[in-house]
């Protein structure tokens, strides 16, 4: 035993000693190395700074009144602009290093029985983070739209247009590096607060140039303002109303009055959001054992957004794992997250929502029209002058905030509610799985407001859109109400309500904006509130977890023979690990010491790159990239992983 405790002792110090030797060979590091180095760094900051005062130079006209941002013409429009209308950059700090991208449309007042100053201003976000409005407005609900049916590109007017409502519509890019909104200082907001800045900034300078139709003679908004958007807009809307409210007490510039927000398909609260299983099972995508083992997944998805870990790769694959075996893990196919009804192929990138590459080509790069011409006519060129190419979803604010991504907004939600001077309409296309119904029904039930016993237990009832009566269709779709909160399930609709069944979309936001009634016929089910969390819910925090290997005290007497040989087992077990663990122990230390020597010789391969680098700009003289090449500034590349337009 001691002549093999010896050996042991003698092989592992030589194994110790000879890779020792061998990594101190490898990571050895010269005073040159270290000067190159530190010079290859002076001369990528050196770049940087030039890039930013290339960036500073472009040059933001200031409006002196609204007229200035007026849009008289559109490459593509054939007939007259549809609708007044006015676009823009307006800054989004004191700086002047942001700027936000603004469309806003007049209501369509010719069949409506509303006046003009009772017309409220409607705000539209979309989410990402990081992707445009114009989403909304060219794709779902904007008073225009590309065409292609004839043969030519062309726009043409919308038919369930929202400024039809009738109502002010404005879309607003943001945060800055999203669409054609652009930061010179690349300064992109990190969290809420400094996404709300901006925003809050940005609005009280809209509202200021656009004094005449929105603001009184005391700088107070002269009509409602509601918010509306989808997806992680839901993220957005509470946490800037928010915002906005505890701003008004000591506003000395302009006074914001809110009315509500209507959110659709919303991402306001993932802790119950990311769960994919319920809504899936219900579709038939998975079965019931499958739905169980999921739902322990969900747990500790919820495990780990309770501990602060709001990039959880378990979270991020509750629904990519369904998706991927929707059809079978043959196929090349699986079901569309925006859309159960449809199918994608599982090789490519997601192309939704349909149409957002020929908006894409109209405002960013001249595919189907001329890009300085209709950046001209919309008063955006300075964003393509700042390196602002327009994709739909860009990179930088996502990254920015992508690290929040599993933080919800509830409290927000529940300041708003508790307030009880704005009213919130959730609706949800019932056909989305990654902004699910039943995640959304869920979080609004677990809403912890004040009224929640009464909003839990309040009445459900069908709804039928008032266009809907010369049609063959029953229901639009389901709506419970308590006080300021409703939550309206749209059927027939995927993640996009207002591209897949506009009509309803429009009738639904007349109702919402002029306080109407959605109740067309309530049910008369018996009604009652949970009296668990369910499957899904955290466990109890302070509860101590059950131990099914502990026995009964009844048993312990019977189990006294058991115990004795357990107990022999478990020496036997202990004494054959403790004479093996030296064996682990050395093969750990040489897994640890080889990885560090890979991970050392990369660093000297990148070392020996940058000498070159730096030899041949001294030899040559630094060059800069094409200040004509703006595409290459924003890092626009579009990301479908895990961002929710």
């Amino acid at each position: 035993m001691t002549t093999a405790c010896g050996l042991r002792r003698a092989v592992s110090t030589t194994l110790l000693w000879l890779l020792t030797f061998q990594i101190t060979d490898a990571v050895r590091i010269t005073p040159g190395d270290r000067a190159t180095s530190a010079y290859s760094r002076r001369k990528l900051q050196t770049a940087e700074g030039d890039r930013l005062r290339r960036d500073k130079d472009v040059e933001v006209p200031v409006p002196s009144n609204p007229d200035v941002h007026l849009v008289k013409d559109l490459p593509l429009l054939e007939s007259p602009l549809p609708v007044d209308q006015w676009a823009g950059l307006l800054p989004a700090s004191a700086d002047g290093d942001k700027y936000f991208f603004y469309w806003l449309f007049a209501p369509d007042l010719s069949n409506s029985e509303i006046e003009e100053p009772d017309v409220p201003l409607l705000i539209w976000l979309n989410g990402g983070p990081g992707c445009s409005s114009m989403d909304g407005l060219w794709i779902e609900n904007g008073p225009i739209q590309l065409d292609k049916s004839s043969g030519d590109w062309k726009i043409i007017e919308r038919e369930h247009s929202w400024h039809k409502a009738p109502a002010y519509v404005v879309y607003i890019d943001q945060p800055v590096g999203t669409g054609l909104s652009f930061t010179t200082s690349k300064k992109y907001p990190r969290n809420d607060e400094e996404v709300n800045i901006d925003f809050y900034y940005f609005l009280k300078e809209f509202l200021k140039l656009h004094a005449d139709k929105f603001l009184n003679g005391s700088q107070k908004t002269k009509r409602s303002v509601f918010f509306s958007g989808e997806s992680h807009a839901g993220h957005y809307i509470p946490s800037m109303m928010a915002y906005i409210q505890r701003q008004q007490s000591n506003e000395k510039d302009v006074h914001i009055e809110l009315s509500g927000a209507a959110i659709g398909n919303g991402w306001v609260d993932p802790f119950y959001q990311y769960a994919a299983a319920e809504v899936a099972y219900g579709y038939s995508l998975i079965g019931k054992a499958q739905k169980n083992a999921l739902d322990q997944d969900e747990k500790q998805c919820q495990t780990d957004l309770k501990h602060g870990k709001y990039q959880s790769g378990i979270c991020f694959n509750l629904l990519e794992v369904i998706l991927k075996q929707s059809l079978g893990k043959s196929s090349d196919f699986k079901v569309s997250q925006y859309d159960a009804r449809f199918m994608e192929d599982k090789h490519h990138s997601r192309d939704f929502p349909p149409g957002h590459r020929d908006v894409e080509h109209y405002l960013g790069n001249g595919d189907v029209a001329d890009t300085s011409e209709v950046l001209e006519a919309i008063h955006a060129l300075p964003s393509w002058e700042a390196g602002q190419v327009y994709m739909e979803c860009t990179d930088p604010p996502y990254d920015a905030l992508s690290h929040q991504d599993g933080k919800g907004v509830t409290e927000d939600v529940i300041e708003l509610l508790d307030s009880n001077k704005v009213r919130l309409l959730f609706f949800n296309g019932v056909m989305d799985l990654i902004c699910n119904h039943a995640g959304n029904e869920l979080f609004l039930e677990k809403l912890q407001w004040k009224h929640r016993k009464e909003w839990t237990e309040a009445q459900r009832s069908m709804w039928k859109a008032p266009t809907s009566n010369g049609q063959n269709k029953q229901a639009s779709g389901y709506i419970k109400s308590f006080q300021t909160l409703s939550f309206l399930k749209v059927l027939d609709a995927g993640h996009m309500v207002p591209l897949d069944v506009p009509d309803v979309a429009l009738d639904m936001m007349k109702i919402f904006l002029y306080n109407g009634s959605f109740e067309t016929s309530p049910q008369s089910l018996q009604r009652s509130a949970e009296e668990s969390d369910g499957s899904i819910c955290p466990d109890c925090p302070t509860c101590p977890a059950p131990n099914p290997n502990t026995p009964s005290r009844n048993s312990e007497s019977t189990n006294t023979q058991a115990d004795s040989a357990t107990e022999a087992e478990q020496d036997t077990v202990m004494t054959f690990v403790i004479a093996h663990s030296w064996l682990g122990a050395v093969f750990a230390v040489i897994v640890f010491l080889g990885v560090l020597v890979m991970v050392r010789r990369r660093q000297s391969r990148l070392m020996a790159d940058h000498v070159y680098q730096d030899h041949m700009e001294l030899t040559n003289g630094y060059r800069d990239e094409p200040a004509n090449d703006p595409s290459k500034e924003n890092g626009t590349t579009r990301r479908n992983n895990n961002r929710i337009v």
